[in-house]
């Protein structure tokens, strides 16, 4: 057998999540070598999605041997598939905020797939009778590598990471190479001014929450904030960076290299999700956990379904930010602690377990013994 592991984003193409050392650097992927490693033990083998078409069009590989795990509406899964390769699972890591088109063509990329592992919200949009639907939990911890925890009173108040991405892009016309650029161009505007799924995820944006959480936290001076981008606030809209052009100066906001390490000096972080969307729980609040810190989470409105309500702070029982920092300033060590130990519990536990790489790889290897049963 082969695994074709396809996606189009080029830092993962040329067989370079294979190595357990590089997929670990990016969120969701950490489990693609794992699952190599369990593969090669077999004889089997994995690919990348280019490097598979590659052995298919040179006839190293026949394409009905291969099985692609295909991210999204990869273009190198869909060439396998062409070819004859079988459509065996396909992940959707990102929102229809971003991802609107593979949204708004789920209903002719999921049919064709033996598994879907979505967020929830996806499985309304497609005829998911046939095949199995699963549940996204996305993967972004090592089960065997849980740091230890940093003593309550030695914390700081009140953390948030998140880089300076707002769902609206200005506008800049690019320059045309040829004419092919150009009509590409106008489709991908096109489809995003027509896309239904991109305008019910523009409706459930969370950016515009964190930034209000930002400037209110940030002018009481309780507030650190980490993550790329903040310099450049040409990447906010007019109306925000009047309001928060100085602030974002004097909270001298510096990247993050390890996420973990640095929120598990705080106590409480401000964890917003870019969308409300069901089922979308990203590795945010898993890095929280992760981390020891107690996570002010808001974002998929089932979240109560799929996190333990005992490990987190949920924003949208308080009113307003007054109330949210009345609440956090009266929260006893003892209440801080047994928040704080829920959350490493469901790690340890086998739902909270699906959230590691481990876990993931596992699952997937799963699925591949039950198809090959058949």
């Amino acid at each position: 057998m082969k695994l074709a592991i396809c996606s189009d984003i080029f830092e993962f193409q040329s067989n370079r999540l294979l190595n357990l050392a590089w997929s670990d650097r990016y969120p969701g992927t950490g489990w693609v070598g794992m699952l190599n490693d369990k593969i090669k033990d077999l004889g089997w083998e994995m690919a990348s999605g280019d490097i598979a078409l590659s052995h298919v069009n040179c006839g190293y590989w026949d394409a009905k041997d291969v099985w692609v795990i295909q991210e999204l509406n990869a273009t190198h899964g869909r060439a396998l598939i062409s070819l004859g390769a079988r459509p065996f699972v396909l992940t959707g890591f990102e929102s229809p905020l971003y991802a609107y088109e593979f949204y708004d063509d789920l209903s002719i990329i999921a049919p064709k797939f033996a598994n879907r592992i979505l967020f929830g919200g996806a499985f309304s949009l497609f005829d998911g009778t046939a095949g199995s639907n699963i549940q996204l939990f996305f993967p972004n911890f090592d089960e065997q590598n849980l740091p230890p925890l940093v003593p309550w009173i030695d914390r700081k108040q009140l953390v948030m990471v998140a880089a300076n991405k707002y769902w609206k892009e200005p506008f800049r016309l690019p320059v045309f190479s040829n004419p092919r650029s150009y009509l590409g161009w106008l489709r991908h505007v096109w489809r995003k001014a027509v896309s239904r799924n991109r305008r019910i995820a523009i409706s459930a944006q969370l950016h515009d929450k964190r930034l209000e959480a930002i400037e209110y936290f940030g002018l009481r001076g309780v507030l650190t904030v980490f993550g790329g981008g903040w310099q450049d606030q040409s990447r906010l809209p007019t109306r925000w960076k009047s309001r928060l052009s100085k602030l974002l100066t004097s909270l001298d906001i510096a990247r993050c290299e390890d996420k973990v390490a640095v929120m598990s000096n705080y106590r409480f972080a401000l964890c917003f999700e870019n969308i409300a969307y069901p089922g979308y729980v990203t590795e945010k609040i898993i890095d929280c956990f992760v981390a020891g810190v107690i996570p002010i989470y808001l974002g998929a409105p089932d979240i109560e379904s799929l996190i333990p309500r005992d490990a987190f702070v949920d924003a949208r029982e308080f009113i307003d930010l007054v109330n949210l920092e009345a609440y956090l300033s009266v929260f006893d060590d003892e209440k801080a602690i047994a928040m704080i130990n829920a959350g490493r519990a469901f790690l340890s536990s086998e739902c909270g377990n699906q959230y590691s790489n481990q876990g993931f790889a596992r699952f997937v290897w799963k699925q591949v013994e039950k198809d090959c049963s058949k």
